[in-house]
């Protein structure tokens, strides 16, 4: 049974608590960090050097846990990275264990069977997004194209390792192999099928006989993937230039904290106050939860020297294995536990989503598969708990608690807010906002439901504690402004600057102080964001600001001349007081694929109307102009 350990893992995690949506709930996340601490116990008296670095190595670990909690003692957010403070040993604990379970050829056959039939599992749910669920690319489990690419790459060789065998486990290996391969395909990952090739190309190198059958293959994968790489290479491609958009925030924001970085976990939580966003290329009030490349966002997060660190770990840890291959009892599970790290380091050059768990626990179980080709020596002795474990399990439990307890209550209360109890909704907010103060997503929600003072205080210490996100200045601007609050235009300032495309910030801090200098211009901004906004019944009093708004925009001449004679015309009719009332505002949770609450605090989507505007609602339908910030160029109407 204990063979099977590393692919029930796998199966675990990357079939729901690792997952992009399951490890948002409550219940998911609680149960990933259990099992992490559970299998923590297992590692035994290999705790002093889990990855067998030896004596000149075993210390940079513990450098780089060292760096990970200095960097978040330093940082604006410290809440954002607690998580991976205590998280991390037990995932480099990890591969020790995967060892331990694969100790032998009969229990890594009997291992390597298992995480095949996990492959298969995760590959075939992948395969029939497309024809059953009318997706466009293969991503579920996961939840993500890239991540379920990310996942299948770093164990197809693993899997690929009992095709050397005879009977059902070759055939499940190769079965394993091929529903990989096509779930890779149809996930549409440039970098996953550049993987493949990169993988094909090592263990050509390493001189494995079977490279034939994988070298046809992976071509075949790169040759799908040519239109989308044409479209890069021509500077047609959308995702590209974005994530050239997020590199340069994460450069810029590296510039200014190079030693510790700004933290762990600290990207979704700082990155808006260094991005630069482009018309066409990045919506209105985009939610980014990473950098899209795990060097950057390590170096964003951890400064330079948790960078060196991690790489020198990694380093290490792969001279340590290529020295070992003389002397390895099994070759091929050291190659394919190689080739694995290797295939999803390329994988992760355009992925950074390290908070969905699956992915950093292949990574782990391919590094156990290498360390396994020459178990250590006196294995034996570590069945046992060491003293060493069960104490990190005791602290790791008694931080957690109070952070998955607190979820468990947020998951409540968006069941209660679902099904009408406001009051129920109300009383589990409290709860978890008493558990855990310092989490933003919990003093926001909690926020518009307290009344008076105190809840302006909770939606601005929300706001604070994020550092900058703009939804969330957004919400405290709101609140501020129902409390006649002098902050609140401050706070909407700072939305606006935070989300330089978004309509709703200006707005209301034009709204707020109508007649200063600015107002204009920041009107102007508003109907760029949203032409609707036109529709607005704050004009009616305001008749002159609305013209001074509209003469603003047609003097931008980086904006096309066609869009702004449309919205002139649209200006000339003008809301009035008998119509019927409707209402605009952002959407934090309504489109979960620019969810605030899954991206930015990984919780369960709560969907939530920020900061609206009342509109007339027969003047806002008729005015169909598309908004100016949303064009990838000027427009021709």
């Amino acid at each position: 049974m204990l063979a099977t350990l590393p692919a029930a893992l796998l199966l675990f995690f990357g079939w729901w608590s690792g997952t992009f949506p399951g490890g948002a709930t409550a219940l998911g996340g609680a149960a990933g960090h259990l099992a992490l601490l559970l299998v923590a116990l297992f590692v035994g008296a290999a705790w002093s050097d889990p990855l067998r670095l030896g004596p000149k190595g075993r210390f940079l670990p513990i450098a780089l846990w060292v760096m990970v909690g200095l960097s978040c003692l330093v940082s604006p957010v410290p809440r954002a990275g607690r998580l991976g403070v205590v998280l991390l040993p037990a995932f480099l604990f990890v591969p020790a264990v995967v060892e331990r379970c694969w100790r032998t050829p009969e229990a890594r056959r009997r291992g390597l069977v298992a995480v095949a039939v996990v492959v298969i599992t995760v590959a075939l749910r992948g395969l029939l997004d497309r024809p059953l669920f009318d997706a466009p690319r293969a991503a579920m489990p996961l939840g993500h194209h890239n991540l379920l690419a990310g996942f299948l790459v770093a164990l197809l060789p693993l899997v690929l390792l009992n095709l050397r065998e005879r009977g059902a486990a070759r055939v499940l290996s190769g079965i394993a192999a091929a529903l990989s391969v096509g779930a890779i395909a149809f996930s549409g990952s440039l970098l996953a099928a550049v993987a493949l090739a990169v993988q094909v190309v090592l263990f050509v190198l390493w001189r494995v006989g079977w490279h034939r059958l994988l070298l046809p293959t992976a071509l075949l994968v790169l040759a799908l993937q040519m239109p989308r790489l044409a479209a890069i290479v021509s500077g047609h491609d959308a995702s590209s230039a974005a994530r050239m958009v997020y590199l340069d925030a994460g450069w810029r924001g590296l510039t200014l904290r190079p030693l510790l970085g700004w933290g762990p976990g600290s990207v979704p939580w700082t990155l808006a106050e260094f991005l630069r966003p482009i018309p066409g290329i990045n919506p209105p009030s985009e939610v980014v939860g990473d950098l899209h490349s795990l060097p950057m966002q390590i170096l964003y997060e951890l400064g330079v020297l948790g960078f060196v660190c991690t790489l020198g770990t990694a380093a290490f840890f792969l001279r340590r294995r290529i020295t070992e291959r003389g002397e390895a009892e099994d070759s091929g599970a050291l190659a394919a536990g190689l080739i694995g790290l290797l295939g999803a380091a390329v994988t992760r050059l355009g992925g950074a989503s390290l908070t969905v768990t699956a992915l950093p626990l292949t990574v782990a179980v391919a590094a156990g598969c290498a360390l396994s080709a020459r178990p250590r020596v006196g294995g034996e002795a570590t069945r046992r708990p060491s003293r060493f474990g069960l104490a990190y399990v005791s602290v790791a439990l008694f931080v957690l608690m109070p952070v998955d307890l607190a979820a468990w209550h947020y998951d409540r209360a968006a069941d209660r807010a679902a099904a009408g109890a406001d009051a129920d909704a109300t009383t589990e907010l409290e709860a978890a906002h008493r558990l855990d103060p310092s989490f933003p997503a919990y003093s926001a929600r909690l926020g518009p439901r307290v009344e008076g003072p105190a809840g302006a205080a909770l939606a601005r210490e929300a706001a604070e504690n994020a550092v900058s996100v703009s939804a969330l200045w957004l919400a405290c601007g709101d609140r501020e402004a129902d409390e006649g609050s002098p902050w609140a235009r401050e706070a909407m300032l700072r939305a606006a600057r935070l989300d330089p495309l978004g309509a709703l910030g200006p707005f209301h801090a034009m709204e707020l102080a109508p007649a200063n200098a600015e107002a204009a211009e920041l009107g102007a901004r508003a109907l760029l964001g949203e032409p609707r906004l036109l529709a607005a019944t704050f004009w009616r009093e305001h008749a002159d600001l609305r013209a001074a708004a509209v003469a603003e925009v047609q003097k931008m001449d980086d904006v096309d001349a066609g869009w702004r004679e449309a919205l002139a015309r649209a200006a000339a009719a003008q809301p009035s007081p008998l119509a019927s009332s409707a209402w605009i505002g952002l959407e934090m949770d309504g489109d979960p694929a620019l969810s605030v609450s899954l991206h930015v605090f990984r919780r369960t989507p709560w969907r939530w109307t920020l900061a609206p505007v009342e509109v007339d609602a027969g003047l806002a339908e008729e005015i169909t102009l598309p908004a100016a910030v949303r064009l990838p160029k000027p427009a021709t109407l």
